[in-house]
């Protein structure tokens, strides 16, 4: 009777179970490319956002949070901020909590020194779209009661300074 070296004997295990399962390899797919929001975020008064603001956007899809970004006026051409949201392939399980699949509803929030401002419009951003596009989404810090477009914080210092 021949005996099979441990390293002969392990060689022939792996192969077999390839061989009796082979969904063990065919399960995985390669990472996609991400999906990225990018944009001009502008204060109350609708300047630009600058680095030293200290100023975070956050990604969220549901409650889980899925890409962050401190702005940063170096990124040039009208942009400070750029969300690179991992996309997931849509079967199965997530690979991840964080990842996001093509069509599902993403929020955005921001923080200015740890605390959470109000979005002009809302925090609602487009769906999320195929792996490696972009769209531009400019963001608005502040209120908009009277829904004219304008900051509320904005129009009180123009009252006041008139």
């Amino acid at each position: 009777m021949n005996k099979l070296s441990p390293l002969r004997a392990l060689i022939v295990l792996m192969f077999a179970s390839f061989i009796v399962y082979p969904a063990a390899l065919s399960l995985a797919s390669p990472p996609l490319p991400y999906f990225r929001y990018f944009g001009m975020l502008a204060d109350e008064y609708g300047w630009p956002v600058l680095q030293g603001d200290k100023t975070v956007v956050i990604l969220k899809q549901g409650t889980n949070e899925c890409a962050r970004y401190t702005a940063n006026e170096l990124l040039g051409n009208g942009i400070n901020y750029i969300l690179e949201a991992p996309v997931d392939y849509a079967a199965g399980a997530r690979y991840a909590s964080y990842a996001v699949r093509k069509g599902e509803a993403v929020t955005v929030s921001v923080l200015v020194n740890g605390v959470a401002q109000p979005l002009m419009g809302g925090s609602t951003m487009p769906a999320v779209g195929n792996p490696g596009d972009a769209v531009r989404v400019d963001l608005n810090i502040g209120t908009d009661l009277d829904g004219d477009g304008l900051s509320d914080q904005w129009e009180t210092a123009l009252i006041i300074n008139n």
